[in-house]
């Protein structure tokens, strides 16, 4: 049987932070099963969706080419009336995510102060 979509991103995702997926068998019991939560900084939790709100991909992904364009992160805030700012939602185009917050590894070698190649301190 072919793999599922959704279980082939979720396994994307969590092995581009050096970590494997939790199977659904093992979460079940939890009302927020993450995809996992075995890395050291974040719990992972993936949606494979058909399509994205044609006015959300518009303003993210504007906010990411505008970000792109003057070396910069893009980032769109979104949230309804009457809730908190601190309950709005943060969202930008997973690459950026990924090099603002670096692999398993970028974390592991900060966690232990390593430096990087060209001799300066990974803060």
């Amino acid at each position: 049987m072919a793999d599922k979509g959704w279980k082939a991103f979720e396994r994307r995702i969590c092995r581009d932070h050096g970590v494997e997926r939790k199977p659904v068998s093992g979460r079940q019991t939890d009302k927020h099963g993450a995809d996992n939560e075995d890395h050291p900084m974040f719990v992972i939790q993936c949606k494979l969706t058909k399509a994205l709100p044609k006015w959300l991909e518009t303003v993210v992904r504007g906010a990411a080419a505008k970000g792109r364009s003057t070396g910069k992160v893009g980032i769109t805030v979104v949230k309804c009336p009457h809730i908190a700012d601190d309950h709005g939602l943060v969202i930008l185009e997973y690459r950026d995510w990924r090099d603002l917050h670096g692999s398993l590894k970028d974390v592991e070698r900060t966690l232990a102060g390593d430096v990087r190649e060209d001799g300066t301190r990974i803060p």
